[in-house]
């Protein structure tokens, strides 16, 4: 969710949350119980697909396709950032969300190095091909 969280959920996904009702969003959780916005894959596809209704059954393959699909979406819109996450992946921190940063903001956060990668991997030069 890194890259989608940081990519994908800003000031759009703020405004998606805020113009739905109060029931709507309670009745949905797009907030967390302490009042934050949600992002996880199951909260982001509601958004992409603006279905409020939606709701992952949580097994392997619905996890798999719903990651997917964000990704897929993500990297179509910011194919030229895409190479940042690649071997550096992060947690996308939920003060982010309460603070509703955009993701211009998000990603100075996340290159500035004040995060550690949770994941430093360090290979010999390969070339990595994604074919989407």
């Amino acid at each position: 969710m890194d890259f989608v969280g940081t990519e994908l959920l800003g000031h759009k996904y703020f405004a998606w949350v805020d113009a739905k009702p109060k029931d709507v969003i309670e009745r949905y959780n797009l907030l967390t119980d302490g009042g934050n916005y949600g992002f996880s894959a199951e909260i982001a596809g509601k958004y992409l697909n603006d279905d409020v209704g939606y709701h992952e059954p949580h097994t392997a393959l619905y996890d798999a396709t719903m990651e997917t699909v964000l990704n897929t979406h993500t990297y179509r819109l910011n194919k030229n950032r895409f190479e940042k996450y690649l071997n550096n992946i992060q947690f996308v921190h939920w003060t982010y969300f309460k603070s509703r940063l955009s993701s211009a903001k998000k990603r100075v956060k996340r290159d500035s190095r004040l995060i550690k990668p949770l994941v430093p991997i360090k290979t010999k030069e390969k070339q990595i091909n994604l074919v989407f």
